[in-house]
C-alpha cells in the first residue's frame, strides 16, 4: 500500500511540475507575446511543455504562426542556418 502511495504522490509531483512549466509558456506569450523565449533546453522535455503553453494561448488570441516568422528572436541565427 506505502508503495501505491508513493507511486501516485510521486505522479502527482510530475503532473503539478508538468502544468506549472505549460502555464508558464501561456504566460510568457500574454507578458511577452511572439518575441518571447523559451527558456528550457531545446532537448529538454519541459522545453516542448512550454511551447505548448505558449501556441495554446497564441491560439486563444487568434495570433497566426506566420505574424512573428520574420521577427529577430523566432530565426535561427546565421550560423545554425547553414549561412
Amino acid at each position: 500500500m506505502e508503495d501505491t502511495a508513493n507511486d501516485l504522490a510521486e505522479k502527482i509531483e510530475a503532473a503539478e511540475h508538468e502544468r506549472a512549466v505549460w502555464e508558464a509558456g501561456r504566460q510568457a506569450f500574454r507578458a511577452e507575446g511572439a518575441a518571447a523565449l523559451n527558456p528550457h533546453s531545446p532537448r529538454s522535455p519541459d522545453h516542448t511543455l512550454w511551447a505548448d503553453g505558449f501556441d495554446a494561448e497564441r491560439k486563444v488570441k487568434r495570433v497566426p504562426v506566420w505574424a512573428d516568422e520574420d521577427g529577430p528572436t523566432r530565426r535561427a541565427p546565421a550560423s545554425d542556418q547553414g549561412e
